[in-house]
């Protein structure tokens, strides 16, 4: 199964507990200790800007924007918590559901894993995942963090295609379904930064990727 998806995510709310995440007036952890524990919680929505998909070699390439409907906001959310160690160290685990249902009306054969699919189908891309992340802050600025490591995610995709009658949402007689589950492991690169402004305002960027193709990892 061939998916390259590109994904653009715009926050409109992100929140760091201070219960856990504020050195100076957290319940849980002290000033002085070498372990500060943080919760982030990420609330906001989605806007694909590409995502192509081919299931099969003998399948032509969907496009999920222009063909499956995806070319408006979804919800989205996350939720991520770790510890900082010794100031350098930073290990988090973090839990990113995310599934995309969208109902679209076929004008002309669309072909899915050599099913050809018309008329009124019900479409779903679901893709969450669990990470575990490590990175090594390679500044000593109070102010300015350059963490590298790597990542282990693993990946839980359901992919289907539904046709329906269009106006009671159920599944014709002799239509066309395609289901397409698995689980993946995917290993990566990580890098995360923060800056923390003289105003008070923290910015910072948690970017992890790598390219991998084949049957086990992807």
């Amino acid at each position: 199964m061939k998916k390259i998806p590109l994904i653009c995510v715009i926050l409109i709310f992100s929140l760091t507990s201070p219960i856990f995440a504020s050195q100076n007036q957290s319940i849980i952890n002290e000033e002085d200790s070498p372990v500060q524990f943080f919760v982030d919680y990420e609330k906001g929505f989605v806007s694909v800007l590409s995502h192509t998909i081919q299931i099969s070699k003998t399948s032509p390439e969907f496009n999920y924007v222009t063909q499956g409907g995806q070319d408006i906001l979804f919800p989205f959310e996350r939720i991520n918590v770790g510890a900082v160690i010794n100031d350098r160290h930073r290990v988090s685990f973090l839990y990113q559901p995310l599934e995309i249902n969208t109902v679209v009306n076929f004008d002309t054969t669309v072909t899915i894993n050599d099913k050809p699919f018309e008329g009124t189908t019900e479409l779903k891309y679901s893709f969450p995942f669990w990470r575990i992340s490590y990175s090594y802050d390679l500044l000593e600025d109070k102010d300015v963090t350059l963490g590298v490591g790597a990542a282990l995610q693993i990946r839980n995709a359901s992919i289907v295609f539904k046709e329906t009658d269009g106006a009671s949402g159920t599944t014709t007689e002799g239509a066309e379904s395609n289901v397409s589950q698995n689980v993946g492991l995917v290993p990566a690169l990580h890098i995360y930064s923060m800056w923390k402004t003289p105003v008070g305002i923290n910015l910072s960027a948690d970017l992890t990727g790598i390219y991998a193709s084949s049957k086990i990892i992807n």
